[in-house]
């Protein structure tokens, strides 16, 4: 028998298919958990953590133990996933009422992590926070250890079962299956089908799966979470509810068809705010947090994440080095490579960049009388979400999205009657706010690719058609699709998206040409395929001056993306933010810089004004020094303070007032620039001034 790593105590656990046949799915176990939080409490036990995972997996997933080694080697034609237990967060609350009476709460959070094997990336995670709670007096003290070693032996129980159940119940790494639902009744006279898998689950438009009895159907068209499929003997038959089918949507294990998603920490972590005590959470457990969500419901390679150069997850480091050492080689392209070069070809050109940082911090406190105190504890957390443009050397990641997410926490406190830790606030404050944002940056990376897909989508807003850039040529087939209903779960109750049913032409083909001529309805879309941006893409650089580096403005890195975010909207150009210390990016015709200065805040009345100098150039061959193309500025004076009628708090929030009107100057920079033609002159021709 081959000696097993320590490390890795490998166990895989056969799962057959729902049915009882087809290819079998592996799970590759650690032989510990995966704890990301440095300052976790010692009191926390991961070793049994460990054994109970392992017990509880088998349990969830029965089947056949193999044992990897010397003498069993992972290939790249098995159906084999890691499964990780990810423990984000170990804390311990503490809250002290009526001066005597100490609560206390062990908190454990994270994830069961489904990893590929091939890129180490999450394909779907179990998530839950757990809590075990104990109240102790005075006198009690003493057994305090004690007594949180049970409280969270009991929290990482409760934790493992609530992530478990959910990959469980939801876990198709390989094979789909799921009965059909209801077709929504603007649907029903086309007959068909309406299947609760879509892309989001590999499923694609030609698939062609069975349903057992000798029967087949086909999709005839992929949503993100549902399809439209047809009976192969039967085309016009529409299909009932709750027939089964089921489709292997992964044939080659180490070429999966799921976007890759490559998250990284951008600038500093999160600050603490006001004071000492309130304790630093690294941006480790945060990226953590974050990346449990994204891979949440599945759908992407959320790949390991990084902060700066460095990778985030050295305990998933030494893990993967571990499973490289049981590996065979891979074969592809007719060429060998080892599992460590397919690893760093997902790292280097990811289909989607996830940029995250913290934008400013804040705590302010309100006396409310009688020894009464209101605190608010604020983190404005900021994302970036980019799709890759072009291949190879040339690929660039234009900004397609940012998101802002400002997380508060107000809590109420009185002097021997409730007390809070502020660490305790603190860390909830940014475990949240990693939470939330991470949820709603699974819709928008969704939506991102789906725009910048081959498939493009226009809407009719008020009777016209909204292109969001430059139309298609004049002889680009469309076609019109017009929603007949709301798709929805088994349930009854979730809502699976709107399904579209094209709508035949009237002269049997359908451009721009005659597209007027047909009659629009409000919500249609106009579906057409390009290749490429129908937008410009140009560089965006920035330029600071030294005075203007004030405490209250957001760091250079993040100045920057905001800057894109601001002057791409309208359609002008597709921006690809450049930072200060990275080359500009080859084959961009045009560059736009945006310079700010005189920037400067002073007390006001309930608040603070403030003023700053914003221009922009646009120039050409990726930024030389000759005439700009287009230049356009502005000065913004402006106030900030609490909503009229709420006291302020101690001390002014200048770092909130000042991020809104950072935010404001640049959104009326690019209101400026519109008006100064910016978006004719990013656009391709000659280059000439303007």
């Amino acid at each position: 028998m081959a000696r097993l790593s320590p490390l890795l105590g490998v166990l895989a656990l056969l799962a057959g298919p729902a049915r009882g046949e087809g290819p079998a799915v592996r799970f590759v176990l650690p032989s510990r958990v995966l704890v990301g939080d440095p300052a976790a409490d010692p009191r926390f036990e991961p070793q049994a953590l460990a054994a109970r995972f392992r017990e509880r997996f088998s349990a969830a997933f029965p089947g056949a133990v193999v044992e990897l080694g010397a003498e069993r080697m992972l290939s790249a034609d098995e159906r084999v996933l890691l499964a990780m237990p990810a423990v984000t967060a170990v804390r311990t609350a503490h809250e002290v009422k009526a001066g005597s009476i100490h609560d206390f709460t062990a908190i454990v959070a994270g994830a069961v992590w489904v990893v590929d094997p091939w890129t180490n990336a999450v394909l779907q995670a179990g998530t839950r926070m757990a809590e075990g709670t104990l109240r102790l007096g005075e006198s009690q003290l003493g057994s305090l250890d004690a007594e949180l070693r049970k409280a969270f032996a009991e929290a990482g129980a409760r934790w493992l079962e609530a992530c478990l159940d959910q990959l469980r119940t939801g876990l198709e790494p390989f094979l789909v299956e799921a009965a059909t639902v209801e077709m929504p009744k603007g649907g029903r006279k086309r007959g068909g089908g309406v299947w609760p898998r879509g892309t989001a689950h590999g499923v694609r438009e030609g698939l062609v799966f069975a349903a057992g009895a000798g029967r087949y159907a086909r999709v005839t068209a992929s949503f993100r979470r549902f399809s439209l499929l047809r009976d192969a003997a039967d085309p016009a038959r529409l299909v009932p509810p709750g027939e089964s089918y089921s489709a292997v949507v992964v044939d080659r294990p180490s070429e999966r068809p799921e976007p890759a998603v490559a998250v990284t920490w951008v600038g500093r972590g999160p600050s603490t705010p006001g004071g000492e005590g309130t304790g630093e959470v690294p941006t480790a457990g945060l990226l953590s947090f974050l990346r449990s969500y994204l891979g949440k419901g599945g759908g992407f390679r959320v790949l390991p994440a990084t902060s700066g150069a460095s990778s985030s997850d050295p305990t998933l480091a030494a893990l993967s080095g571990e499973v490289s050492r049981f590996t065979n080689l891979v074969a592809s392209g007719g060429i060998t490579l080892h599992r460590e070069s397919l690893l760093e070809a997902a790292r280097e050109s990811p289909d989607v960049r996830v940029e995250v940082g913290c934008l400013e911090t804040y705590r302010g406190t309100r006396e409310t009388g009688g020894g009464r105190k209101e605190r608010l504890y604020r983190a404005t957390f900021a994302a970036t979400v980019s799709a890759r443009q072009g291949e190879g050397e040339s690929a660039v990641y234009p900004l397609g999205r940012l998101v802002l997410h400002p997380e508060e926490l107000a809590l109420a406190e009185m002097a021997g009657v409730r007390e809070v830790s502020p660490g305790d606030a603190w860390f909830t404050v940014c475990r949240n706010g990693m939470v939330r944002l991470g949820s709603s940056l699974r819709e928008e990376v969704s939506r991102l690719l789906a725009a910048s897909g081959s498939r493009r989508e226009a809407r009719v807003v008020r009777g016209r058609v909204d292109w969001g850039g430059p139309p298609p040529g004049r002889h680009t087939p469309l076609a019109l699709l017009r929603p007949a209903g709301e798709v929805r779960a088994a349930d009854g109750k979730e809502s699976l998206g709107t399904l579209l049913l094209e709508v035949p032409p009237s002269a049997g083909y359908l451009t721009p040409s005659n597209l007027p001529s047909e009659p629009l309805a409000e919500g249609d879309v106009v579906a057409f395929r390009g290749e490429g941006s129908s937008r410009p893409t140009a560089a965006l650089t920035l330029e600071v001056e030294a005075a203007s580096r004030r405490a209250w403005v957001p760091e250079p890195a993040w100045l920057l993306r905001l800057a894109a975010d601001a002057l791409g909207q309208g359609g002008a150009a597709s921006l690809v933010p450049v930072d200060a210390s990275a080359p500009s990016p080859a084959g961009l015709e045009r560059s736009l810089r945006v310079a700010v200065s005189a920037l400067g805040m002073s007390p006001a009345a309930r608040g603070a004004a403030f003023t700053g100098q914003w221009r922009g150039r646009v120039l050409a061959s990726g930024g030389g020094e000759g005439a700009p193309l287009a230049k356009f500025g502005l000065q913004l004076d402006s106030t900030g303070g609490p909503p009229p009628g709420r006291e302020p708090l101690a001390p002014p929030d200048v770092t909130g007032w000042g991020l809104r009107y950072v935010t404001d100057a640049l959104r009326a920079l690019g209101e400026k620039g519109l008006e100064k033609g910016l978006r004719e002159s990013l656009a391709d021709g000659p280059a000439e001034a303007r």
